[in-house]
């Protein structure tokens, strides 16, 4: 009886450490960033009902460089062409391929899980654009976020000097009103004809 207990008590000790040695080989075949961020899931994304902007605040952590991923809905009557993102921070900025190698030679983002620093989306990203100062990115999307649908949108920054906080704040871009566009258009027609006539 007691060699069954001792040998059962063996196979269970022995189950528990290929189970505990299973989940670090896990962990580490998609190593997660420690500065890494994101706001809402897939199954409960952030709903907007109008462009106000959502912001979360963020730990960094060592390797001070990680994505922000923010999954959201479209509650509002408007299409979507793109994606806003605001930092507010000391040292944190927006980063893609080519502003990533400057900070950290021989880092470069393909040597990332990701592969790259560039910004991403569920909607394809047709263009996006960084501030001078880093602190604001715009992205616009390939395919229109039409509404009701759930998506996601992907960023990168860096905390160039040090560890930090900071807060990140993410707003819808909607198209320019059509009225807009044709005031312009009419202003500049009479302007036009007005210049002709003298």
């Amino acid at each position: 009886m007691e060699a069954i207990t001792r040998h059962t008590c063996k196979g269970f000790l022995l189950s528990v450490l290929v189970v505990i040695l299973s989940i670090f080989m896990l962990g580490g075949a998609v190593p997660a960033q420690a500065d890494d961020g994101s706001a809402g899931t897939e199954a409960s994304p952030i709903e907007f009902f109008d462009v106000t902007p959502y912001g979360t605040y963020h730990e960094d952590a060592d390797p001070f460089k990680g994505s922000f991923q923010i999954y959201a809905k479209n509650s509002t009557a408007n299409t979507w062409i793109g994606f806003n993102f605001t930092l507010t921070g000391s040292n944190v900025v927006f980063i893609d391929n080519s502003l990533w190698d400057p900070y950290h030679p021989g880092d470069e983002c393909s040597t990332w899980p990701d592969g790259t620093c560039n910004p991403s989306s569920g909607k394809g990203i047709s263009s996006y654009s960084i501030s001078a100062d880093q602190k604001s990115m715009s992205v616009y999307f390939s395919t229109n976020w039409t509404p009701t649908q759930k998506s996601w949108v992907k960023v990168y920054t860096d905390n160039t000097a040090s560890q930090g906080a900071f807060t990140i704040s993410g707003a819808p871009i909607v198209p320019e009103p059509i009225s807009s566009t044709l005031f312009l258009v009419g202003a500049a027609t009479l302007g036009f004809r007005r210049f002709r006539k003298k």
